[in-house]
């Protein structure tokens, strides 16, 4: 898989500047859910942006999200135990990293979340940056969760079919 002779992989431009021209970056794995393939990423030699090329189609994109995906089921971590208390630091500290690396880029403005699973990140930017957060989910669940637990803006939307203002 990631190889574009694979059914079901697509060539893509740059989706920021829309060159064709691209070097090559990383091969990885699927670490998250131990799916076999390996896929690789490219840098647009135009513009500099880090992308998947070839990508999952639309059509074969869904077997890549299990209902086991982590992220459609991440939710706060509660600090009951001494262990659970670790575990809630942790996260919040791995977020709150992300978080900072965004700022250092855009410190302040509107802030979309391209897949959010849950909402977490966005609940955390919301909280610790000067953004106003949006996002967009497929996952039904998962994006319930963000709207109802964590009181976020998300549609259950694939990309392609959610619509935003400017």
């Amino acid at each position: 898989m990631g190889d574009d002779r694979v059914a079901g992989f697509e060539h893509v431009d740059c989706g920021y500047c829309g060159s064709s021209s691209a070097e090559p970056y990383s091969v990885a794995q699927d670490w998250l859910c131990g799916l076999p393939g390996r896929f690789s990423y490219v840098r647009c030699t135009h513009c500099g942006l880090v992308r998947l090329n070839p990508r999952p189609s639309s059509d074969i994109i869904g077997t890549y999200y299990p209902e086991s995906y982590r992220p459609y089921s991440d939710t706060p971590s509660l600090p009951t135990r001494s262990s659970g208390r670790f575990k809630a630091w942790s996260q919040e500290y791995g977020l709150r990293r992300l978080v900072n690396k965004v700022k250092r880029y855009q410190p302040a403005g509107r802030l979309l979340d391209i897949g959010c699973g849950t909402g977490l990140f966005l609940d955390a930017a919301r909280r610790y940056g000067n953004w106003e957060v949006e996002g967009v989910e497929p996952s039904p669940v998962a994006a319930e969760y963000a709207r109802g637990q964590l009181g976020l803006r998300v549609k259950q939307a694939a990309i392609g079919d959610a619509c935003f203002e400017s």
